[in-house]
């Protein structure tokens, strides 16, 4: 028998009374699968997460921890504190509020957006998904950034000329005359919401009263995606707590930048700009530091650098100068991380050249003593190691490697 769906007619009622119909052991602890004769607890459908709650049975309370549907059939898997099955033939529930306002907030915002795209490109929705945290809806064309600031300043138009939104099943005459989207095809009753002038939509989940309640919609992601545009929304409160959380973060930028909020665009180009001559200035004299240390090595078989410098362009150039004073192998191991413990190990990016040999033995060992990454060619390899300084030297220096 089906479940009944009282959601579809009393959305904004958050308790009910039941007939229980069936418990079964889950397979998680302390879990039951419960089927009641109707319910105000929507599933997980159509893309959207479900209620949250708790059900009472004989002075028992266990919380709803996922709501699902089969065959019109819903299942309530519930969550007790001991492992005795629920008892008794009478079931109250109460739906969590928050949660279900939000995600009707979120879900009748998703089908302001996604109307007024298909009304004004011509796309289908053809992926949704509203999770406690975001909504995700997956265009079939592309569109613009300056498109979608319009379809959003459009959508909060809609929402405070506070248009009704309406929920019904039509006759299937009624169905047959009717253009709705729907992104699959629906065998049966289909539930259609209509918001006048903007949508005509099929969709089976609960959606506030009117367009005001929608409150404020926000974009906050976007990219492209197989050939079409993936959105990230917010709506109502999800939205205003996003706002906040940016204005503190815009706010405490600014602080630390000591400039206006306004101004932070041109503050970080400033400190980009910084850096990046910083940067340029440290690579030339790390550089220098490392040609000097280097010249003061002494002459011989092997030997090997270890340096802060990372300008990848400086190391080779000081391996290639090296070489020549080796009969074997010459190697630095440039690391980022500054001072360190040689015992300590750590990641490592290493140029190494050999004179008398095929330098990609050192890759080749490096690999097999510490899963390195890395190879090149005959003359000089590059790559990363995991390793200690202690570890390493000791490789280069007692002859493990003979290139």
């Amino acid at each position: 028998m089906a479940t009944g769906k009282l959601y579809d007619d009393r959305p904004y009622e958050t308790e009910f009374s039941a007939e229980v119909l069936e418990v079964k052991k889950a397979e998680e602890p302390l879990c039951w699968n419960l089927v009641l004769d109707q319910t105000l607890f929507f599933p997980e459908e159509g893309g959207q997460s479900p209620d949250r709650g708790e059900i009472v049975i004989d002075s028992v309370t266990y919380e709803v921890v996922d709501v699902s549907i089969q065959d019109e059939i819903i299942t309530h898997k519930i969550r007790g504190t001991e492992e005795k099955a629920p008892a008794g033939e009478r079931a109250e529930g109460r739906i969590y509020w928050q949660h279900r306002y939000s995600n009707m907030q979120n879900h009748t915002g998703e089908h302001i957006f996604s109307g007024l795209v298909h009304a004004q490109k011509g796309y289908d929705n053809v992926g949704f998904h509203l999770s406690d945290r975001v909504v995700t809806m997956d265009y079939n064309g592309p569109l613009t950034e300056e498109e979608i600031l319009e379809v959003t300043r459009e959508a909060n138009r809609v929402i405070a000329r506070n248009l009704p939104v309406n929920c019904a099943y039509p006759t299937e005459e009624e169905l047959s005359d009717l253009e709705y989207r729907s992104k699959k095809e629906i065998s049966g009753k289909v539930r259609i919401v209509t918001i006048p002038g903007v949508d005509v939509c099929a969709c089976c989940a609960p959606h506030v009263r009117s367009t005001a309640e929608v409150g404020l919609l926000m974009v906050v992601g976007a990219q492209n995606y197989k050939g079409g545009t993936r959105l990230s929304i917010l709506c109502g409160m999800r939205a205003v707590a996003d706002y906040q959380l940016k204005q503190n973060v815009l706010s405490l930028t600014g602080r630390n930048l000591s400039t206006s909020w306004e101004n932070i665009p041109e503050a970080v180009d400033k400190l980009k700009r910084e850096r990046d001559n910083f940067r340029y200035q440290t690579a030339a004299l790390s550089g220098k530091l490392l040609e000097a240390e280097a010249k003061e090595l002494p002459p011989g078989e092997n030997a090997c650098l270890f340096t802060a410098c990372t300008d990848r362009n400086v190391l080779i150039k000081v391996v290639d100068q090296m070489k020549q004073q080796y009969t074997g192998l010459f190697v630095i191991f440039s690391t980022a991380e500054g001072l360190y413990d040689p015992k300590e190990a750590r990641a490592f990016s290493y140029v190494g050249a050999s004179v008398s040999g095929d330098s990609r033995r050192l890759s080749e060992c490096l690999k097999a003593e510490f899963g390195a990454k890395g190879g090149g060619k005959p003359q000089m390899v590059q790559g990363s190691v995991f390793a200690s300084e202690t570890e390493l030297r000791k490789l280069i220096d007692t002859g493990l490697v003979s290139c």
